[in-house]
C-alpha cells in the first residue's frame, strides 16, 4: 500500500495505491515507488489537473515503459489506486478517481 500526498496553492491530493506483484518483487518494488512520482510530475501541469483520468492513464503508461526498460526479472503487477483531490476553484470540491491495471480492482460502498 502506497500513500501519497501533495497540497498546493490550486489543488490537494491524495493517493493511495495497492501493487500486488507477481513471478517476483522486481516489478511491485519498482513501480510502487515509480507511479507515485510519475503521477506527481504529471499533475505539476495545470492541464492535467484538470484531466485527472488522463494523467492517470499517463502515469500508467509511463510506469509502464519504465518498467520494460528497467526491472529485468520477469515478475509483474497489477495495481489498484484511488486519487483524491480537492479543487481551489470549485469552492475545496472532492473529486474521487478509482483505477486499476490488471485484474485488480476497488469497489466504493456507502451505508453498508
Amino acid at each position: 500500500m502506497f500513500l501519497l500526498e501533495r497540497y498546493g496553492p490550486d489543488q490537494a491530493f491524495t493517493l493511495a495505491a495497492l501493487f500486488d506483484g507477481h513471478g517476483g518483487r522486481g516489478t511491485v518494488d519498482f513501480v510502487s515507488h515509480a507511479f507515485p512520482r510519475n503521477l506527481a510530475a504529471i499533475l505539476q501541469n495545470p492541464e492535467a489537473q484538470t484531466d485527472i483520468e488522463r494523467a492517470l492513464r499517463a502515469s500508467f503508461l509511463l510506469t509502464d515503459v519504465q518498467t520494460a526498460r528497467f526491472v529485468k526479472d520477469t515478475s509483474g503487477s497489477t495495481a489498484v489506486c484511488c486519487l483524491a483531490t480537492r479543487d481551489a476553484e470549485r469552492d475545496g470540491a472532492l473529486t474521487l478517481v478509482l483505477a486499476n491495471c490488471g485484474d485488480s480492482r476497488a469497489v466504493l460502498c456507502r451505508d453498508g
